[in-house]
């Protein structure tokens, strides 16, 4: 069970890289979603972050 304390901590440490924005602007051509996904952190390390990203490799998804 999380605490209050580890739910803020974990809140602090958002925004980070989610899957649907490169999904979403690889498949809309939605140029500003795939910087958004680019300007955002790709390796958090709380565990809290980590457990919600169910796609942590997004890249491998794609076709070249």
């Amino acid at each position: 069970m999380m605490t209050t304390t580890s739910l803020l901590l974990a809140m602090v440490m958002w925004p980070v890289r989610q899957p649907a924005l490169l999904f979403a602007g690889v498949a809309y051509g939605e140029q500003r979603y795939l910087d958004l996904w680019r300007s955002l952190d790709g390796s958090p390390a709380n565990e809290e972050v980590i457990r919600n990203l169910p796609i942590r490799h997004p890249l491998l998804w794609l076709e070249r």
